[in-house]
């Protein structure tokens, strides 16, 4: 899922870790680390369980059935009108009887 690169917010429902500390590590540095990524993986989870969703600019490469996403209106617009708003991925939804389903 690609998100706009001229985004100003910050990953809400991603936890990408953090590169270890180098060299010497005294006790003091390894809990610093330790805090700061468990602080991370916790705000992700408050997201998540608040479904909070990140604006999408892009359609996922490969939708999953029960897939949802919270589409731009711009460059992700299913509805046509230029709305931004909340989609999921439905197999059933075939569109012209391809197999491939849609969003709704």
């Amino acid at each position: 899922m690609a998100i706009n690169e001229n985004k100003v917010q910050r990953s809400i429902v991603r936890y990408v870790p953090s590169p270890p500390p180098r060299g010497e590590m005294d006790a003091n540095a390894v809990a610093q680390y330790l805090y700061r990524e468990l602080k991370k993986i916790s705000n992700v989870i408050d997201n998540v369980s608040k479904n909070r969703f990140e604006i999408l600019y892009e359609f996922p490469e490969k939708p999953r059935d029960g897939d949802v996403i919270y589409a731009d209106g711009v460059n992700i617009d299913p509805t046509g009108f230029g709305i931004p708003g909340i989609f999921v991925y439905n197999l059933s939804n075939n569109q012209g009887g391809n197999n491939q389903g849609g969003w709704f």
